[in-house]
């Protein structure tokens, strides 16, 4: 008998896309999609006591959403299906933070989570030389392919260009024991025909030394009031403390409260175009 079956809802940005059924013998299929670490469709077994954990959770989930059609779902996330025949179906908002915590432990439960969530690396990509105009990207993938993949998918005027006008540079380790999914963090394209646009700066602040490093990114949060473009800011330093410390070095004007530090719990691998603990930044 058929439990539950959940399916991701994928958006406007990058996010894994897959399904998955539960039924009441232990039996687990699924299916990824897109942005995954398991493409395709794979069965297991999980004991008996895991089961009974994911009914307990299933019928919280039930609970909650019994009046689903009385919500306005603006972003939604999951569609799920509960039981077989008459079944119920709902959809989770993005803003339904209860249920999403409740799904997401039915997936680590059911071992779908270790399916979905790979090892992923970080990766540089960059348009070749011969490219009109001058883009770059940093991106979270399983590999290089699939790092350039996602970078075409998420810019426009896709027609004009292909994978082979990019190279793809994995420049961090993703640690052990963490788990991540495929993102893009920050995009850069220099079309040579805006005014005004953001400007791209490469290796600032202290050179690079043999010492071990970690990869973080500052993110602005936009309109600020001497830096009313929205800026990231490529760090590799020994920790968040350090992080902030070599980029008000080189920024000192730049306020704490403006920015969001982002640990990639990637440590750093390098590559021959950074040769500084700044090594990108857009603004």
């Amino acid at each position: 008998m058929l439990l539950m079956q959940i399916e991701s809802i994928h958006g406007y940005k990058p996010r894994p896309d897959y399904k998955f059924r539960i039924h009441e013998s232990g039996q687990v299929w699924y299916k990824g999609r897109y942005y995954v670490g398991v493409v395709g469709e794979t069965s297991w077994d999980i004991p008996r006591e895991k089961v009974d954990q994911i009914k307990l959770l299933l019928d919280y989930l039930k609970k909650r959403n019994q009046k689903s059609y009385l919500r306005r779902i603006q972003e939604p996330i999951f569609k799920v299906v509960l039981g077989e025949g008459l079944r119920m179906q709902f959809e989770v908002d993005v803003q339904d933070v209860v249920s999403e915590d409740i799904i997401r432990q039915i997936i680590e439960l059911s071992g779908v989570g270790s399916r979905v969530y790979a090892e992923l690396d970080l990766y540089f990509v960059m348009s070749k030389p011969a490219n009109r105009s001058k883009e770059i990207g940093v991106v979270r993938a399983v590999g290089a392919e699939e790092a350039v993949a996602m970078y075409l998918k998420d810019r426009g005027a896709r027609q004009f260009i292909t994978a082979e006008d990019f190279w793809a540079f994995r420049f961090g380790r993703q640690n052990p024991g963490t788990l991540h999914n495929p993102l893009i963090y920050f995009t850069f394209t220099d079309y040579q025909i805006q005014k005004d646009s953001v400007q791209l700066f490469l290796n600032q602040g202290e050179p690079l030394t043999d010492e071990p490093c970690n990869v973080f990114i500052f993110i602005s949060f936009g309109k600020r009031y001497n830096d009313p473009k929205a800026s990231y800011f490529l760090v590799l330093a020994r920790d968040g403390a350090d992080a902030r410390r070599v980029l008000h070095q080189q920024y000192p004007h730049f306020l704490e409260r403006d920015f969001q530090l982002v640990d990639t719990e990637s440590s750093y691998q390098p590559i021959p175009m950074f040769t500084t603990r700044i090594p990108v930044g857009v603004r």
